[in-house]
């Protein structure tokens, strides 16, 4: 199932946030200039007002090209500096929606070199079983509508960009599983740019059939761009059949 604008916008917009590094709770969502022309991105930075007023998001300028996404803040965040992991949650606030966003690889930092080794192993060097849980204990800790942290029933979103994507697939992934036939694809989503593929490393798996099948009918979208080669790898995406979609240039709106 293909996935509405206003949520591709928030992902992308999340995603980009994702590679600020730090982040404490209550800080705003923020359109994050994350790509520069040293580490050999091309995406267009900052996100245009024109789109953001298409997807319905309601904005503030804060400075010169950065804008404080309304109603949006962050929840928690998981960071993990011996695989370079990082992982945001921002939360509405009215408790109803969040969006689980991981950094993806970060030009030649330090935490980039980092992610340019564990796209080789298919980033299953970050998403280990200590990471897995934080990202779980972060997700199960979220605020419900009644304010309370553990009670959050709303909609889950999973995005990333690059390495992040895959780590977005993985954490999708590993939901499913947690929640078991509770999950609602209804209320999970789930949006990459550029992502590294996984179902090389997923497909394997003796419950990669049944996971699957419970995940087809989440909305998905997969935005790549002719000129990147981190999507060429890792053999597909979860839900990529009909959700994927190639611009012939970087400026392509989802």
């Amino acid at each position: 199932m293909s996935i509405d604008k206003r949520v591709a916008v928030l992902a992308l917009i999340a995603s980009d946030d994702s590679y600020r590094g730090t982040w404490a709770v209550g800080d705003f969502l923020l359109t994050y200039p994350d790509s520069n022309s040293s580490d050999g991105s091309f995406e267009p930075d900052p996100i245009p007002e024109s789109l953001m007023q298409s997807a319905g998001l309601q904005f503030y300028l804060i400075s010169s090209g950065k804008y404080r996404i309304a109603g949006w803040s962050v929840a928690s965040s998981v960071t993990d500096p011996d695989t370079g992991l990082g992982a945001v949650i921002f939360q509405n606030d009215t408790g109803t929606e969040a969006i689980v966003a991981f950094t993806g690889t970060n030009g030649l930092s330090s935490q980039g070199l980092q992610g340019w080794f564990t796209d080789l192993t298919l980033a299953r060097t970050q998403w280990n079983e200590r990471n897995a849980t934080a990202v779980r204990q972060a997700i199960a800790g979220l605020r419900g509508t009644d304010g309370l942290p553990g009670t959050f029933s709303g909609t889950l979103n999973f995005t990333g960009q690059s390495l992040g994507g895959a780590l977005a697939q993985y954490a999708l992934y590993d939901y499913a599983i947690t929640r078991g036939a509770d999950v609602n694809p209804a209320s999970v989503s789930l949006t990459t740019f550029n992502g590294l593929g996984v179902l090389d490393a997923l497909s394997p798996r003796p419950d990669f059939q049944d996971i699957s099948t419970r995940l087809s009918s989440v909305q998905t979208a997969h935005y790549t761009i002719y000129n990147d080669i981190i999507h060429r790898l890792g053999g597909g995406y979860i839900n990529g059949a009909g959700n994927t979609y190639h611009g012939g240039s970087p400026s392509t709106e989802p």
